[in-house]
């Protein structure tokens, strides 16, 4: 019987890279509703990283769209929707959690993606529980796709002392700013999330678009188990609401 004494970190990185279109500075004011805490769309590419080398496009349905809201508390969003700049229709599907409301769809290239869903004016209609319906514009800005960081320490990665912190590194993205987001994610071998920095700009503990590496402090990752790792890098657009 082998005893494994370090863990092992099999890190596959999925990058997405994103305009962030939610307004999520001050958002419940200007909307005056307070069962609606963010909202927005997404647009983005997956990559893998599964050695020293650069991180590769996934391929099959890399490319993908997403709108989402999120309530303030269970069923506080009774239903939501977001037009197209062409003026079609998407309707979000309500998680089981009763707080997110989600659409997402996927593509094999990214002209498609951009096809069917172009920049300009995503106009999302928001039934609250409370505040009743609200119609709101977000402008999705000229496409920017970043370059997918490169995860700079992944041999190292492998073997993980758990009894010891480990600074996990990766190269800077492309024009990235402290206006931008970086949110690093461990998963055990179950899916769930072992270690995550924050999931929201402005949080104690967030990354912002300049940051090129992070402490995973130790006894966070257990003797002889394996990981997986996600990166998630949006480009935080200059997008408006109307």
């Amino acid at each position: 019987m082998r005893v494994l004494l370090k863990t092992g970190l099999r890190f596959f990185v999925s990058i997405r890279y994103l305009w962030w279109v939610a307004l999520f500075g001050g958002l419940r004011a200007d909307l005056g509703a307070a069962d609606v805490t963010e909202f927005g769309v997404f647009k983005g590419e997956d990559f893998f990283q599964s050695d020293d080398g650069a991180p590769v496009s996934e391929g099959f349905e890399a490319f993908w769209f997403q709108a989402f809201a999120t309530a303030s508390a269970k069923d506080n969003v009774i239903a939501a929707s977001v037009r197209l700049p062409g003026g079609l229709d998407k309707t979000l599907a309500v998680e089981p959690n009763g707080l997110e409301l989600d659409f997402v769809e996927r593509f094999d290239n990214r002209i498609t993606l951009d096809l069917s869903y172009p920049s300009g004016d995503y106009t999302f209609r928001l039934n609250a529980a409370s505040d009743g319906q609200k119609l709101t514009i977000l402008n999705l800005p000229e496409n920017f796709y970043p370059n997918p960081p490169r995860l700079t320490d992944y041999t190292a990665a492998q073997a993980i002392k758990a009894d010891a912190d480990f600074a996990l590194s990766w190269e800077p993205f492309a024009e990235g700013t402290t206006n931008d987001f970086v949110e690093l994610s461990i998963l055990d071998e179950e899916g769930a999330i072992v270690f995550a920095t924050a999931d929201f700009p402005g949080k104690p503990g967030a990354l912002d678009g300049l940051a090129t590496s992070q402490i995973i402090p130790a006894h966070k990752l257990q003797f002889g188990a394996m990981y997986r790792g996600f990166s998630r890098v949006p480009h935080c657009s200059h997008g408006i609401r109307k």
